[in-house]
C-alpha cells in the first residue's frame, strides 16, 4: 500500500525544504496551472509517479451545495421519526410522502450530476490529463452516487433497488472504456472509477466491472468522508446486521463498500490488480483496506487532509501513537501538564534541532499564570510561548513558515509509513491486526467506536 500525496504549492515547498520524497503525486486538471504543469514535469524527470486525476471534486461540491437545503429537510424529518421511535426508521417506518420526496430528490440530483457530466469534453479532459506526463490516469467517471451519499440520500430512505446504482457504475464503465481506447493513453495505467452507497451495491459493481475485465479501479472517497451522520445496522446480501452501538456512517459504509467490492470481483473469479482510493486520508481506514485488498498487487490511496490538517486544522499525526490526530492545543496543553511530545519523525527532529524546545520553561509560565486552559490566542500571541515552544506556535513569521512546512511533511511521513507497513505480503494481515490494537489504544473514543463497527462488520462477512 503507498499514500500518494496530492501536488499543491504546500506540498512541494514543504518537501523541498525539508528532502521529503513521497511515493507519487497527484494532480487534479481543475488544479493543473502553469505553474502546476512545470512542478508536474519535475517530479516526472525525478523518475516519481503521478496521477493525473479527472477533476470530478468541483462538481461533486457544486451538486452537494445546490442541493444541501431539500436534502437537509428530508434529513430533519428523518431525525425526528428517529427520536421518536428510538431507532433509525427504516421500511414501514418511514412515510410514503417522505419516501417518495427523497426519491424525487434523488432523481432530480442523479439528472444534475449527468448534466454536468455530459457537459465534459473527453477528448479535451484526455488532453489535459496527459499534459501531465501521467503514470496513472483516473478516467472520467458518473459521480451521481457520491453526491447522493454526501447528501445521505440513502437506499433505505429513497427506496431505490441496487440497479439504480448499476447504472450509475454501467455508465461509469462506458466513459473509461472511452479512456482506455484511447491511443494516446496505451503507456499509461488507467482507473475505472465505481461508486457505491454500501456492501451489495459494491458488490455489483465489482461484479459489473470484473465481468467487463477491468481490473484497475478507483472508488472516490469525497462523499463517504463528509458524511456526519451516524448508523446502528448494516447490510449483506439479505442479511440485516444491527451495530453493537452506533458510530458514525463513513466507518460501516468505507467497510461495507472495500469488502463488497472484493466480493463482487471474488464472485466472478477475476483478479483485481490495482486499487486506487481517491480522498481516503483516515488512518483507522487503512488497516481494513488492507485486509480487504490482500489480493491486489498494487494499492494506492491520496488525500489533501495531510495540508489541511497541518495548515487549516493545526493537526499534527502522532508518529508513536498510529497516526493519532493531535491539534496543536492538544499538544501543548499535554506538555504543560507535564507530558511529552516526541520529536521521532525525520523532520521533526531537524525542526528540533533547528529550533529550541524548552518544556520545563512552558511549563513553569503556564504555572505563573495561574495553569490557563490552553487556547488558540495563546498560540497565536504568546511571546513565552515561542520561544519554549517553536513548533506549536504561530508568532513569528519566519517561525510559523518553518513550523508549518515541518507539519506538512511530518503528516505525510506518519501517513506513509503507516501505508508502507501494510503493504501485501504474507504478513500483512498480522501487521493490520496488529495496527487496529494500536488505534484501539490511542485513538479517540469517536474513532474507537468507527474502528469497532469495521471489525465488526468484517467479521459478519466472512471472507
Amino acid at each position: 500500500m503507498q499514500f500518494i500525496a496530492n501536488l499543491r504549492k504546500q506540498t512541494i515547498d514543504a518537501f523541498t525544504e525539508l528532502g521529503f520524497k513521497p511515493n507519487g503525486y497527484l494532480l487534479s486538471t481543475h488544479r493543473a496551472t502553469p505553474s502546476a504543469l512545470r512542478q508536474a514535469a519535475i517530479v516526472r524527470a525525478q523518475g516519481v509517479d503521478l496521477f493525473a486525476d479527472n477533476g470530478t471534486k468541483e462538481h461533486i461540491e457544486a451538486v452537494l451545495e445546490m442541493f444541501r437545503e431539500p436534502a437537509k429537510a428530508i434529513n430533519q424529518q428523518m431525525s425526528a421519526i428517529r427520536r421518536t421511535l428510538g431507532k433509525i426508521p427504516r421500511g414501514l417506518a418511514i412515510p410514503r410522502s417522505l419516501r417518495k420526496q427523497a426519491a424525487q430528490l434523488a432523481k432530480k440530483v442523479v439528472a444534475e450530476c449527468t448534466r454536468r457530466s455530459e457537459s465534459i469534453d473527453t477528448e479535451a479532459l484526455v488532453t489535459a490529463q496527459l499534459s501531465m506526463n501521467p503514470t496513472h490516469m483516473i478516467a472520467q467517471e458518473d459521480f451521481a452516487t457520491a453526491c447522493l451519499v454526501g447528501l445521505g440520500l440513502e437506499r433505505y430512505i429513497t427506496g431505490w433497488r441496487i440497479d439504480k446504482i448499476r447504472q450509475r457504475n454501467r455508465r461509469s464503465i462506458r466513459l473509461y472504456q472511452r479512456v482506455a481506447k484511447d491511443p494516446r493513453c496505451q503507456h499509461t495505467k488507467v482507473f475505472a472509477v465505481l461508486s457505491a452507497m454500501d456492501f451489495n451495491t459494491a458488490r455489483a459493481a465489482g461484479r459489473l466491472a470484473a465481468k467487463k475485465g477491468i481490473t484497475h479501479v478507483a472508488i472516490g472517497m469525497v462523499g463517504i468522508m463528509r458524511d456526519a451522520r451516524a448508523t446502528n445496522f448494516f447490510v449483506l446480501g439479505r442479511r440485516n446486521f444491527t451495530l453493537p452501538q452506533a458510530t458514525p456512517r463513513r466507518y460501516a459504509r468505507f467497510a461495507e463498500l472495500v469488502l463488497g467490492l472484493r466480493v463482487g470481483y471474488d464472485d466472478e473469479k477475476i483478479k483485481l490488480e490495482s486499487f486506487h482510493a481517491l480522498g481516503l486520508g483516515a488512518a483507522p481506514m487503512l488497516p481494513f483496506l488492507a485486509l480487504a485488498k490482500q489480493q491486489v498487487a498494487s494499492v494506492t490511496l491520496d488525500a489533501s487532509s495531510p495540508i489541511h490538517d497541518a495548515v487549516k486544522s493545526r493537526v499534527m499525526y502522532e508518529y508513536s501513537k498510529a497516526a493519532d490526530r493531535v491539534s496543536c492545543i492538544q499538544a501543548v496543553q499535554r506538555i504543560v501538564e507535564g507530558g511529552q511530545w516526541k520529536f521521532d519523525t525525520p523532520f521533526l527532529k531537524k525542526f528540533g534541532q533547528t529550533f529550541v524546545h524548552d518544556p520545563p520553561s512552558a511549563r513553569n509560565w503556564w504555572h505563573d499564570q495561574g495553569k490557563p486552559k490552553i487556547t488558540k490566542a495563546a498560540l497565536k500571541n504568546s511571546v513565552e510561548f515561542q520561544s519554549s515552544l517553536p513548533l506549536f506556535t504561530r508568532v513569528d513569521r519566519d517561525l510559523t513558515r518553518s513550523a508549518r512546512h515541518t507539519h506538512v511533511a511530518h503528516n505525510h511521513f506518519v501517513i506513509s509509513q503507516l501505508a508502507n507497513q501494510l503493504r501485501a505480503s504474507p504478513a500483512v494481515s498480522q501487521v493490520a491486526t496488529s495496527t487496529i490494537n494500536q488505534m484501539l489504544k490511542h485513538h479517540s473514543t469517536i474513532i474507537k467506536r468507527g474502528i469497532t463497527a469495521m471489525q465488526y462488520i468484517f467479521s459478519k462477512a466472512r471472507i
